[in-house]
């Protein structure tokens, strides 16, 4: 069974969740217009979310909508918003 979490963001979010290795995990960062985003991960336990040691993600600086693939543990995205004022929007898509 397929799961989707979408969020709609202001100046930064954090996702908590929690997809087991055995996932494949698709994550689409949609920016707003202008805006420049920053995505970091963690496969830190989900407890120590807030203490985490965040990855910077591989496709860099994102100011269009981009999509990653990841198989493995992922249990939080962080999503910063480094130029602009609009909101924008992740999905993340796991089974």
């Amino acid at each position: 069974m397929d799961n989707t979490l979408r969020r709609t963001f202001g100046a930064s979010q954090i996702i908590d969740f929690t997809a087991d290795s055995a996932r494949l995990i698709t994550v689409t960062v949609i920016p707003g217009s202008g805006d420049t985003l920053t995505v970091e991960s963690t496969n830190s336990p989900n407890p120590n979310i807030a203490t985490a040691v965040w990855v910077a993600w591989n496709k860099g600086a994102v100011t269009t909508t981009t999509r990653d693939v990841h198989v493995g543990l992922l249990t939080g995205l962080r999503l910063t918003r480094t130029v602009g004022a609009t909101n924008s929007d992740v999905e993340v898509s796991y089974g």
